[in-house]
Protein backbone atom coordinates (compact mmCIF):
# COMPACT_ATOMS: atom_id res chain seq x y z
CA UNK A 1 0.00 0.00 0.00
CA UNK A 2 2.81 2.73 0.79
CA UNK A 3 4.36 1.90 -2.46
CA UNK A 4 1.05 2.62 -4.42
CA UNK A 5 0.01 6.05 -2.33
CA UNK A 6 3.81 7.51 -3.01
CA UNK A 7 3.48 6.53 -6.68
CA UNK A 8 0.42 8.20 -6.37
CA UNK A 9 1.71 11.25 -4.87
CA UNK A 10 4.40 11.19 -7.13
CA UNK A 11 2.25 10.98 -10.24
CA UNK A 12 -0.08 13.59 -9.07
CA UNK A 13 3.59 16.12 -8.74
CA UNK A 14 3.91 16.04 -12.17
CA UNK A 15 0.79 15.35 -13.69
CA UNK A 16 0.85 19.46 -14.15
CA UNK A 17 4.10 19.53 -16.38
CA UNK A 18 3.18 16.72 -18.60
CA UNK A 19 1.86 17.48 -22.42
CA UNK A 20 -1.93 16.38 -22.78
CA UNK A 21 -1.60 15.15 -26.13
CA UNK A 22 0.95 12.17 -27.54
CA UNK A 23 2.85 12.81 -30.75
CA UNK A 24 4.80 11.27 -33.49
CA UNK A 25 8.33 10.05 -32.83
CA UNK A 26 10.12 9.86 -35.72
CA UNK A 27 13.19 7.69 -36.89
CA UNK A 28 15.09 10.79 -38.56
CA UNK A 29 18.51 11.63 -38.52
CA UNK A 30 18.84 14.84 -35.72
CA UNK A 31 21.10 17.53 -36.22
CA UNK A 32 24.86 16.36 -35.73
CA UNK A 33 24.13 13.30 -34.55
CA UNK A 34 23.64 9.73 -36.12
CA UNK A 35 21.29 8.25 -33.57
CA UNK A 36 18.69 5.52 -35.51
CA UNK A 37 16.40 7.12 -33.17
CA UNK A 38 15.87 10.87 -32.53
CA UNK A 39 13.19 11.64 -29.92
CA UNK A 40 12.23 15.42 -31.03
CA UNK A 41 8.59 16.03 -29.75
CA UNK A 42 6.68 15.34 -26.44
CA UNK A 43 4.56 12.14 -25.68
CA UNK A 44 2.51 10.78 -22.91
CA UNK A 45 2.68 7.24 -24.72
CA UNK A 46 6.11 6.57 -23.59
CA UNK A 47 8.37 4.98 -26.03
CA UNK A 48 8.60 0.83 -27.54
CA UNK A 49 12.09 0.81 -29.08
CA UNK A 50 10.87 -2.73 -30.27
CA UNK A 51 8.98 -0.54 -32.98
CA UNK A 52 12.28 1.03 -34.43
CA UNK A 53 15.20 -0.68 -36.39
CA UNK A 54 18.75 0.17 -34.89
CA UNK A 55 20.41 0.44 -31.50
CA UNK A 56 21.09 3.95 -30.63
CA UNK A 57 18.25 6.49 -28.89
CA UNK A 58 18.36 10.12 -27.82
CA UNK A 59 15.99 11.91 -25.96
CA UNK A 60 16.26 16.18 -27.45
CA UNK A 61 16.77 18.81 -24.77
CA UNK A 62 13.11 20.28 -23.80
CA UNK A 63 11.58 16.79 -24.92
CA UNK A 64 9.54 15.29 -22.36
CA UNK A 65 8.77 11.20 -23.21
CA UNK A 66 5.91 10.46 -20.30
CA UNK A 67 3.79 7.46 -19.86
CA UNK A 68 0.74 8.30 -18.45
CA UNK A 69 -1.10 4.48 -18.71
CA UNK A 70 0.04 2.90 -22.16
CA UNK A 71 1.19 -0.61 -21.24
CA UNK A 72 4.43 -1.47 -23.34
CA UNK A 73 4.69 -5.11 -23.27
CA UNK A 74 4.34 -5.76 -19.68
CA UNK A 75 5.06 -2.67 -18.27
CA UNK A 76 4.13 1.33 -18.00
CA UNK A 77 8.00 2.72 -18.81
CA UNK A 78 8.59 5.30 -20.21
CA UNK A 79 11.58 4.18 -22.58
CA UNK A 80 11.01 -0.28 -23.12
CA UNK A 81 13.31 -2.57 -25.15
CA UNK A 82 13.02 -6.40 -25.06
CA UNK A 83 14.56 -7.57 -28.03
CA UNK A 84 17.86 -5.84 -27.92
CA UNK A 85 20.20 -4.06 -26.43
CA UNK A 86 20.18 -0.05 -26.89
CA UNK A 87 22.30 2.60 -26.37
CA UNK A 88 20.26 5.93 -24.60
CA UNK A 89 21.51 9.57 -24.19
CA UNK A 90 18.48 11.66 -22.68
CA UNK A 91 18.95 15.08 -22.74
CA UNK A 92 15.80 15.87 -21.51
CA UNK A 93 12.71 14.24 -19.37
CA UNK A 94 11.79 10.41 -18.92
CA UNK A 95 8.78 10.46 -17.24
CA UNK A 96 6.74 7.32 -15.91
CA UNK A 97 5.15 7.29 -12.89
CA UNK A 98 3.24 4.22 -12.92
CA UNK A 99 6.76 2.24 -14.42
CA UNK A 100 10.03 2.02 -14.95
CA UNK A 101 11.38 4.83 -16.25
CA UNK A 102 13.92 2.93 -18.82
CA UNK A 103 13.43 -0.81 -19.23
CA UNK A 104 15.85 -2.41 -21.07
CA UNK A 105 15.51 -6.28 -21.13
CA UNK A 106 18.38 -7.27 -22.73
CA UNK A 107 20.81 -4.86 -21.37
CA UNK A 108 22.13 -1.81 -22.86
CA UNK A 109 23.76 2.03 -22.12
CA UNK A 110 22.13 4.63 -20.72
CA UNK A 111 23.87 8.12 -20.82
CA UNK A 112 21.45 10.81 -18.48
CA UNK A 113 22.01 14.61 -19.03
CA UNK A 114 18.71 15.22 -17.94
CA UNK A 115 16.15 14.26 -16.02
CA UNK A 116 14.52 10.41 -15.00
CA UNK A 117 11.68 10.59 -13.34
CA UNK A 118 10.03 7.27 -12.33
CA UNK A 119 7.47 5.42 -9.31
CA UNK A 120 9.23 2.81 -9.60
CA UNK A 121 13.21 1.87 -10.94
CA UNK A 122 14.87 4.61 -12.69
CA UNK A 123 16.59 2.38 -14.79
CA UNK A 124 16.27 -1.10 -15.29
CA UNK A 125 18.89 -2.72 -17.29
CA UNK A 126 18.01 -7.23 -17.36
CA UNK A 127 19.18 -9.99 -18.83
CA UNK A 128 23.02 -9.11 -19.83
CA UNK A 129 24.25 -6.27 -17.51
CA UNK A 130 24.53 -2.53 -18.51
CA UNK A 131 26.37 0.66 -18.10
CA UNK A 132 24.88 3.94 -16.93
CA UNK A 133 26.64 7.70 -17.00
CA UNK A 134 25.03 9.76 -14.64
CA UNK A 135 26.52 13.40 -15.85
CA UNK A 136 27.10 16.43 -13.61
CA UNK A 137 23.49 18.32 -13.29
CA UNK A 138 21.49 15.30 -14.20
CA UNK A 139 18.96 13.45 -12.02
CA UNK A 140 17.82 10.06 -11.97
CA UNK A 141 14.49 10.23 -9.22
CA UNK A 142 13.03 6.96 -8.93
CA UNK A 143 9.93 5.47 -6.39
CA UNK A 144 11.90 2.40 -5.86
CA UNK A 145 15.63 1.13 -7.22
CA UNK A 146 17.06 4.12 -8.92
CA UNK A 147 19.47 2.05 -10.86
CA UNK A 148 18.89 -1.81 -11.07
CA UNK A 149 21.35 -4.10 -13.12
CA UNK A 150 21.30 -7.68 -12.96
CA UNK A 151 22.21 -10.77 -14.75
CA UNK A 152 25.34 -9.11 -16.24
CA UNK A 153 27.79 -7.07 -14.66
CA UNK A 154 26.80 -3.33 -13.97
CA UNK A 155 28.80 -0.34 -14.45
CA UNK A 156 27.96 3.10 -13.12
CA UNK A 157 29.34 6.61 -13.12
CA UNK A 158 27.90 9.52 -11.42
CA UNK A 159 28.33 12.94 -11.02
CA UNK A 160 25.15 14.36 -10.85
CA UNK A 161 22.17 13.04 -8.56
CA UNK A 162 20.67 9.14 -8.33
CA UNK A 163 17.91 9.65 -5.92
CA UNK A 164 15.75 6.48 -4.59
CA UNK A 165 13.03 5.73 -1.73
CA UNK A 166 14.78 2.27 -1.25
CA UNK A 167 18.07 0.83 -2.71
CA UNK A 168 19.52 4.03 -4.84
CA UNK A 169 22.00 1.57 -7.15
CA UNK A 170 21.79 -1.88 -6.92
CA UNK A 171 23.75 -4.27 -8.81
CA UNK A 172 23.12 -8.06 -8.41
CA UNK A 173 25.48 -9.66 -10.76
CA UNK A 174 28.54 -7.37 -9.56
CA UNK A 175 30.14 -4.18 -11.24
CA UNK A 176 31.76 -0.66 -9.88
CA UNK A 177 29.95 1.86 -9.11
CA UNK A 178 32.06 5.26 -9.46
CA UNK A 179 30.74 8.18 -7.77
CA UNK A 180 32.69 11.32 -8.51
CA UNK A 181 33.39 14.50 -7.24
CA UNK A 182 29.93 16.77 -6.98
CA UNK A 183 27.73 13.74 -7.29
CA UNK A 184 24.69 12.39 -4.73
CA UNK A 185 23.59 9.24 -4.12
CA UNK A 186 21.09 9.21 -1.85
CA UNK A 187 18.64 6.14 -0.45
CA UNK A 188 15.84 6.48 2.12
CA UNK A 189 13.85 3.12 3.48
CA UNK A 190 16.95 0.70 3.24
CA UNK A 191 19.57 0.61 5.15
CA UNK A 192 21.81 0.07 1.76
CA UNK A 193 22.13 2.92 -0.36
CA UNK A 194 24.37 1.04 -2.90
CA UNK A 195 24.26 -3.00 -2.77
CA UNK A 196 26.80 -4.70 -4.90
CA UNK A 197 26.61 -8.55 -4.90
CA UNK A 198 27.16 -11.72 -7.10
CA UNK A 199 29.59 -11.60 -9.89
CA UNK A 200 33.19 -11.86 -9.54
CA UNK A 201 33.79 -7.52 -9.01
CA UNK A 202 32.18 -5.30 -6.20
CA UNK A 203 33.79 -2.13 -6.20
CA UNK A 204 32.92 1.37 -4.99
CA UNK A 205 34.64 4.43 -5.27
CA UNK A 206 32.96 7.24 -3.65
CA UNK A 207 34.51 11.34 -4.11
CA UNK A 208 31.46 12.40 -3.63
CA UNK A 209 28.52 12.03 -1.24
CA UNK A 210 26.30 8.74 -0.39
CA UNK A 211 23.79 9.13 1.98
CA UNK A 212 20.81 7.89 3.09
CA UNK A 213 18.45 10.45 4.59
CA UNK A 214 15.86 8.72 6.58
CA UNK A 215 16.46 9.99 10.13
CA UNK A 216 14.95 6.63 11.32
CA UNK A 217 17.62 4.35 9.36
CA UNK A 218 20.31 5.21 12.25
CA UNK A 219 19.31 1.83 13.74
CA UNK A 220 23.10 1.01 13.45
CA UNK A 221 24.70 0.63 17.20
CA UNK A 222 27.23 2.42 17.78
CA UNK A 223 30.82 1.26 19.20
CA UNK A 224 31.91 -1.33 16.77
CA UNK A 225 35.63 -2.39 18.02
CA UNK A 226 37.79 -5.09 16.71
CA UNK A 227 41.77 -5.62 17.33
CA UNK A 228 44.57 -6.13 15.01
CA UNK A 229 48.30 -5.73 13.90
CA UNK A 230 50.26 -4.03 11.10
CA UNK A 231 53.73 -3.91 9.85
CA UNK A 232 55.52 -1.92 7.44
CA UNK A 233 59.16 -1.68 6.19
CA UNK A 234 61.40 -0.56 3.58
CA UNK A 235 64.37 -0.75 1.98
CA UNK A 236 66.37 1.57 0.12
CA UNK A 237 69.21 2.60 -1.23
CA UNK A 238 71.21 5.76 -2.74
CA UNK A 239 74.28 6.80 -4.82
CA UNK A 240 75.46 10.38 -6.00
CA UNK A 241 78.53 12.61 -6.43
CA UNK A 242 79.42 15.59 -5.09
CA UNK A 243 80.89 18.63 -7.29
CA UNK A 244 82.21 21.61 -5.15
CA UNK A 245 83.09 24.83 -6.35
CA UNK A 246 84.14 27.33 -3.56
CA UNK A 247 82.15 26.74 -1.19
CA UNK A 248 78.77 26.06 -2.97
CA UNK A 249 78.33 21.81 -3.40
CA UNK A 250 76.31 20.46 -6.23
CA UNK A 251 75.20 16.44 -6.11
CA UNK A 252 73.37 14.66 -8.46
CA UNK A 253 71.61 11.46 -6.98
CA UNK A 254 69.43 8.39 -7.63
CA UNK A 255 67.90 6.51 -5.24
CA UNK A 256 65.53 3.21 -4.62
CA UNK A 257 63.18 2.91 -2.26
CA UNK A 258 61.04 -0.44 -1.65
CA UNK A 259 58.23 -0.06 0.90
CA UNK A 260 55.90 -2.87 1.75
CA UNK A 261 52.70 -2.77 4.67
CA UNK A 262 50.79 -5.64 5.59
CA UNK A 263 47.65 -5.80 7.56
CA UNK A 264 45.76 -8.92 9.91
CA UNK A 265 42.75 -9.90 8.84
CA UNK A 266 39.90 -8.55 11.20
CA UNK A 267 36.36 -8.74 12.30
CA UNK A 268 34.59 -6.23 14.09
CA UNK A 269 31.98 -6.45 17.61
CA UNK A 270 29.27 -4.25 17.77
CA UNK A 271 25.84 -5.55 15.84
CA UNK A 272 24.84 -5.52 12.11
CA UNK A 273 27.18 -2.39 11.08
CA UNK A 274 30.07 -4.40 11.84
CA UNK A 275 32.92 -5.55 9.21
CA UNK A 276 35.02 -7.83 8.02
CA UNK A 277 38.34 -8.12 6.27
CA UNK A 278 40.72 -10.22 5.17
CA UNK A 279 44.66 -9.46 5.85
CA UNK A 280 46.26 -7.80 3.14
CA UNK A 281 49.75 -6.55 2.00
CA UNK A 282 50.63 -3.94 0.00
CA UNK A 283 54.05 -3.01 -1.92
CA UNK A 284 55.32 -0.37 -3.97
CA UNK A 285 58.70 0.83 -5.65
CA UNK A 286 59.84 4.38 -5.54
CA UNK A 287 62.59 5.79 -7.59
CA UNK A 288 64.02 9.36 -7.38
CA UNK A 289 66.79 11.29 -9.65
CA UNK A 290 67.42 14.76 -8.82
CA UNK A 291 69.68 17.09 -8.05
CA UNK A 292 71.61 18.35 -4.24
CA UNK A 293 72.96 21.90 -3.71
CA UNK A 294 74.60 23.33 -0.63
CA UNK A 295 76.47 26.34 0.51
CA UNK A 296 77.81 28.00 3.51
CA UNK A 297 78.33 31.97 4.46
CA UNK A 298 80.45 33.07 7.24
CA UNK A 299 78.99 36.14 8.06
CA UNK A 300 81.14 36.79 11.16
CA UNK A 301 83.99 34.76 13.42
CA UNK A 302 81.06 33.13 15.21
CA UNK A 303 77.99 33.30 12.49
CA UNK A 304 77.64 31.22 10.24
CA UNK A 305 74.67 30.45 8.02
CA UNK A 306 74.30 27.20 5.73
CA UNK A 307 71.95 26.91 3.26
CA UNK A 308 70.30 23.86 1.33
CA UNK A 309 68.11 22.40 -1.59
CA UNK A 310 67.62 19.06 -3.49
CA UNK A 311 65.08 19.04 -6.36
CA UNK A 312 64.36 15.68 -7.94
CA UNK A 313 61.30 13.52 -9.86
CA UNK A 314 59.94 10.19 -7.61
CA UNK A 315 58.03 7.54 -9.79
CA UNK A 316 56.23 4.83 -8.57
CA UNK A 317 56.24 1.00 -10.05
CA UNK A 318 52.90 -1.19 -8.94
CA UNK A 319 49.73 -0.76 -8.01
CA UNK A 320 49.07 2.61 -6.83
CA UNK A 321 45.32 2.39 -5.42
CA UNK A 322 45.01 0.57 -2.46
CA UNK A 323 42.07 -1.86 -2.65
CA UNK A 324 40.69 -4.52 0.07
CA UNK A 325 37.67 -6.44 0.47
CA UNK A 326 34.98 -5.69 3.41
CA UNK A 327 31.66 -7.52 4.31
CA UNK A 328 29.23 -6.81 6.85
CA UNK A 329 29.25 -9.55 9.30
CA UNK A 330 25.15 -10.20 8.91
CA UNK A 331 24.47 -13.21 7.36
CA UNK A 332 24.26 -13.33 3.46
CA UNK A 333 26.23 -10.57 3.31
CA UNK A 334 28.38 -10.10 0.06
CA UNK A 335 32.28 -8.83 0.17
CA UNK A 336 32.38 -5.40 -1.49
CA UNK A 337 35.46 -3.72 -2.80
CA UNK A 338 37.03 -0.24 -1.20
CA UNK A 339 39.38 1.35 -3.04
CA UNK A 340 41.85 3.90 -0.84
CA UNK A 341 43.80 7.13 -2.25
CA UNK A 342 45.74 6.69 -4.69
CA UNK A 343 49.48 6.94 -4.20
CA UNK A 344 50.55 9.58 -7.08
CA UNK A 345 52.54 7.80 -9.73
CA UNK A 346 54.86 10.82 -10.40
CA UNK A 347 55.69 13.55 -8.11
CA UNK A 348 58.05 16.67 -7.83
CA UNK A 349 60.15 16.12 -4.42
CA UNK A 350 61.31 19.04 -2.97
CA UNK A 351 63.31 19.99 0.25
CA UNK A 352 64.93 23.03 1.67
CA UNK A 353 66.82 24.23 4.52
CA UNK A 354 68.44 27.17 6.22
CA UNK A 355 70.68 27.07 9.72
CA UNK A 356 72.20 29.67 11.08
CA UNK A 357 75.33 28.59 13.96
CA UNK A 358 75.16 31.31 16.53
CA UNK A 359 78.80 30.70 17.93
CA UNK A 360 80.10 26.79 19.14
CA UNK A 361 76.88 25.82 21.09
CA UNK A 362 73.76 27.29 19.37
CA UNK A 363 72.13 26.42 16.33
CA UNK A 364 68.50 27.76 14.36
CA UNK A 365 67.17 27.19 11.25
CA UNK A 366 64.30 25.32 9.50
CA UNK A 367 63.88 22.74 7.30
CA UNK A 368 61.07 22.34 4.54
CA UNK A 369 59.59 19.17 2.49
CA UNK A 370 56.92 18.72 0.06
CA UNK A 371 55.82 16.84 -2.85
CA UNK A 372 53.80 17.74 -5.55
CA UNK A 373 51.89 15.73 -7.98
CA UNK A 374 48.75 16.53 -10.76
CA UNK A 375 46.03 15.49 -8.31
CA UNK A 376 47.79 15.87 -4.77
CA UNK A 377 50.10 17.93 -2.28
CA UNK A 378 51.86 17.65 0.87
CA UNK A 379 53.84 20.26 2.64
CA UNK A 380 56.07 19.87 5.71
CA UNK A 381 57.93 22.86 7.35
CA UNK A 382 59.64 22.57 10.97
CA UNK A 383 61.28 25.20 13.17
CA UNK A 384 64.76 23.77 14.89
CA UNK A 385 66.84 25.42 17.67
CA UNK A 386 69.69 23.52 19.38
CA UNK A 387 71.53 24.36 22.32
CA UNK A 388 74.60 22.37 23.21
CA UNK A 389 75.75 21.80 27.35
Amino acid sequence: MGMRTLAANRRARRALGLATAAVTLAAVPGPGRAEDVNVTANTNSGLNLDNFAGSTVRVFPSVTVANTGTLIGTSFSGVAATTRAWILTNDGTIDAQLGNGIRFQLGGTVNNNGVIDSGFQGVALTGAGGTVNNAAGALIDAGSNGIFINNGAGMVTNAGTIRSTLEAVTLRAGGTVINQAGGLIEGISTPNVVTINGGTTRVVVNDGIIRNTNTNAGQFPAGAKASYGARTWQLFGEAGYTLTAGTLALEPFAGLAYVSVAADGFSETGGAAALTGRGRSKSLVFSTLGLRAATRFALSDTKTLTLRGALGWRHAFGAVVPETDLAFNSPANSPFGVAGVPVARDSLALDAGAALALGARMRVGFTYSGQIAARAHSHRLALQATVRF
